[in-house]
């Protein structure tokens, strides 16, 4: 029995030693006596382990949950400030704080005593008798008081028929240290981009015409001047005689350089490149543009209503351009009226601001009363609502379609489809 145990032991030490003879080996640690590695020991050389036909056992990542969020969660989870907002100052002509276009600059360390800048129009009952471009002030973005210093409007109405004010837009000239209002006077015949200035918020220069076209082919006028001074372009939609009604709007761009000594409101503007910019499905009517920076490019905020729809039934949008004519559109708005329990969004005014990454939207609306509201205010985490917008699918796109109410050529929906509005819109 033991040489029998004693040969089972032999055979398996042997069966060991062949196992191991099939394995390669690490050779020991050796010195050189001669060359650069003289007296040294040499670390063992390490083969690989031969990789499986297949490749390395890699697993998928993981899936992004944010991927699975709806449209409307991606929107909620990009949002600093939910929609908050502004009380107008009664308009001393129509008695009331109806208002609507609002444009806004923002100085940081003020100017003229006020940090925030913002001209809107009265338009109650959407009479457009009101409206007329009128001066508010603020230090907080939050109260916002008329100028005490001269009465408003600052643009007084006009007398004769079918004829009014609407569209004001401003901005800054740094190289004058002045403000430019521009907005649009309509009359029988005509679209008048007019402009005033001022370089202390006091006195305002009326400059007259910058340009015009015939009705209503410079509708919603958005001038943006160059970081640098140097030059400044003004976009302005183009609807034709059909206006309101329109289902063919366009983009047009002009474009002006910097005469020494002399206003942007003096400059001659010349027509410039062919504007790439459509919302599929949209037509684009009230819209800003702002040069941010250099390396951001321009970013514009605009209402746009659906194809079959009247100006009277916006949405609200963003896009960015890197170069001020060739616009970067988004399937979907980042704000609906639905959603906003409003018959329409109106003109918006926007602020990017680099050290929070936060954009700031300023926005107009009707509500289902026919009462409008100038200024509501929504801020988003810039990156996450850019990578939101980024990542809209088909099913977003459906999921939104199915609460858009059935087009008409003119929608229902109360006074913005008045023969009034249609005729003379805002």
């Amino acid at each position: 029995m033991q040489a029998l145990c004693k040969v089972g032991i032999a055979a398996l030490l042997l069966a060991c030693l062949s196992c191991l003879a099939d394995q390669p080996v690490a050779p020991a640690p050796r010195s050189d006596a001669q060359g650069p590695f003289a007296g040294r020991i040499r670390p063992p050389l390490i083969r690989p382990t031969p990789m499986s036909p297949k490749g390395p056992d890699v697993k998928p990542p993981l899936p992004d949950p944010w991927l699975a969020l709806s449209y409307d969660q991606r929107l909620a989870d990009a949002m600093v400030l939910q929609p908050t907002k502004i009380a107008t100052p009664i308009d001393p002509i129509s008695g009331s704080p109806e208002a609507v276009h609002p444009t806004k600059l923002y100085f940081p360390n003020g100017w003229h005593g006020y940090k925030y800048w913002k001209f809107v129009t009265p338009y109650l009952r959407s009479d457009y008798h009101y409206e007329n471009p009128s001066l508010l002030v603020s230090n907080d973005d939050v109260i916002y008081i008329p100028p005490f210093w001269f009465s408003n409007p600052l643009v007084k109405p006009v007398a004769l028929p079918n004829s009014y004010n609407s569209d004001p837009d401003l901005s800054y000239d740094p190289i004058r240290d002045e403000l430019i209002l521009i907005y649009r006077y309509v009359d029988q015949d005509f679209n008048h981009l007019m402009a005033l200035t001022t370089q202390d918020g006091f006195n305002w220069i009326p400059w007259g015409d910058i340009l015009k076209e015939r009705n209503h082919n410079a509708v919603s006028q958005s001038q943006s001047i160059e970081p640098d001074g140097n030059s400044a372009k003004i976009w302005y939609v183009q609807s034709g005689a059909a206006g309101c009604v329109s289902q063919n709007n366009s983009v047009k761009l002009v474009t002006a350089q910097r005469v020494s000594g002399k206003s942007f409101a003096q400059a001659v503007y010349q027509t410039g490149p062919t504007v790439n910019w459509q919302q599929k499905g949209y037509n684009i009517w009230h819209a800003e543009v702002r040069k941010v920076s250099e390396k951001f490019g321009y970013l514009a905020v605009y209402a746009a209503y659906p194809s079959g729809f009247t100006c009277g039934h916006n949405d609200l949008f963003i896009a960015l351009s890197s170069d001020g004519i060739n616009f970067e559109t988004f399937a979907l708005p980042i704000l609906w009226r639905s959603a906003m329990q409003m018959n329409s969004l109106y003109r918006a005014t926007a602020m990017y601001d680099q050290a929070t990454d936060v954009v700031t939207i300023e926005y107009s609306a009707l509500d289902l009363f026919d009462h409008w509201h100038s200024s509501w205010k929504i801020a988003y985490n810039w990156s996450k609502l850019l990578r939101t917008l980024r990542a809209t699918n088909q099913s977003d796109i459906q999921i939104f379609v199915s609460r858009t109410p059935l087009p008409s050529i003119i929608a229902t929906g109360g006074m913005t489809d008045s023969p009034a509005f249609l005729k003379n819109p805002p």
